[in-house]
């Protein structure tokens, strides 16, 4: 097959963005199936036809151009893997998708557009059943053209863990000011409950930096990292016992994957998807309260049950069992 992959919106420019990290691995696994994959960019001079088929990573404001343009001069078949972190419910988001727009005064968000094309494209791909609920039941796309495509850890291999050496810190990676990532409570139970926390990722200008350095300021049992290269973010998460992703809601959570795969520990939201990927082996909190935050680290610290943790990730998520997925779903609708 051959697959061109588009990012139908101009926001979210970060190239290790969650969007831009699961477009390029499934690139890879397509590409190890035999597939031809390219990154579409608009610049180049492209026999559309020649594509068996374009798969919209995300959408927005711009889908519908694309959609619309596909549909009236070429034949390939449209794929969608919407990518929906929305956490004020499927009703609302529901109402959004079918009320919050008209084509005719060209006044449309996003998820209208979403609603309106949904019926040019043949298959849309979720990370999980909480997604597929939002794309069936709040797009109005029927079953049959909706497949569950978990997302993958990005490792070649799979890391061999000695848990006798883990270490008594809780880990915890993301952009670090985004507020959705509710880093604020997670430090708040970190000096409340006095256990060491690293804190690793991007901080983008002064403000931001500030921030942070305000919010630890005082707290020797706070650390922050930076942005580290995979091989030393590697080595964190081989070191560290817990690993904290207490977001406000969260798609599926790739670095608490990934973490789990070295055997940490996982404290993990209980608002969204992630939770289907763990078996009943994470930590689930509620993010506004600090007080579940912090007890719930504290007693990840004394368990020492993520060996099955991190084989259940190795059987289920690895990128070849999900670009298999990926692969033998496509070919259903050639």
């Amino acid at each position: 097959m051959k697959i061109g992959l588009i990012k139908p919106y101009a926001t979210g420019f970060l190239y290790y963005g969650g969007i831009q990290a699961q477009a390029r691995m499934w690139k890879k696994c397509l590409e190890k199936l035999g597939n031809e994959v390219v990154m579409m960019n608009g610049w180049d001079d492209e026999d559309w036809n020649s594509y068996d088929f374009i798969l919209f990573m995300g959408y927005g404001k711009i889908l519908s151009d694309y959609v619309e343009e596909i549909k009236a001069k070429f034949n390939t078949k449209m794929v969608c893997a919407p990518i929906i972190d929305y956490n004020k419910g499927i009703t609302r988001f529901k109402f959004i998708c079918h009320h919050l727009g008209s084509k005719r005064l060209k006044l449309t968000r996003p998820e209208y557009d979403l609603h309106l094309c949904q019926k040019d494209i043949c298959l849309f791909l979720a990370r999980s059943e909480f997604e597929k609920r939002y794309i069936q039941e709040g797009l109005g796309v029927d079953e049959d053209r909706i497949r569950i495509v978990p997302i993958s850890y990005s490792l070649e291999e799979n890391p061999i863990v000695d848990f006798s050496q883990k270490e008594n810190f809780c880990m915890h990676v993301s952009r670090l000011a985004t507020p959705g990532k509710n880093v604020g409570r997670l430090i708040e139970a970190s000096i409340k409950y006095n256990f060491k926390l690293v804190l690793c990722g991007a901080l983008n200008g002064e403000e931001e930096n500030n921030w942070l350095k305000n919010q630890i300021a005082g707290h020797d049992n706070i650390k922050y990292v930076g942005r580290l290269s995979d091989e030393d973010m590697f080595d964190y998460y081989r070191r560290a016992k817990v690993f904290a992703l207490p977001s406000f809601i969260e798609g599926v959570g790739i670095v608490a994957l990934e973490a789990g795969l070295f055997g940490d520990e996982i404290v993990l939201t209980k608002n969204g998807a992630p939770k289907e990927y763990y078996d009943g082996m994470a930590r689930l909190v509620d993010p506004y309260s600090v007080d579940e935050i912090g007890n719930a680290v504290l007693a990840a610290f004394k368990s020492g049950s993520q060996p099955a943790l991190k084989a259940h990730i190795e059987k289920h998520f690895s990128p070849q069992a999900c670009g298999k997925l990926l692969n033998d779903y496509l070919k259903e609708k050639l």
